[in-house]
């Protein structure tokens, strides 16, 4: 699937892997990038932020 649709979402057409197996200075980066994001939108409260990172 290209998008994740209804059959990725309710179907299990694909796998999600949670939390993501990436190295762990990529992980901080990601997290840094994340809180800033926060800060610049002026969020208040829980947040969900979804990366697709290839490569």
């Amino acid at each position: 699937n290209e998008f994740f649709d209804y059959n990725a979402k309710y179907k299990g057409e694909v796998e999600e892997i949670t939390p993501a197996r990436i190295p762990d200075d990529m992980a901080a980066q990601v997290q840094e990038q994340t809180e800033r994001i926060y800060r610049l939108i002026g969020a208040k409260g829980i947040i969900r932020a979804d990366y697709i990172i290839s490569g």
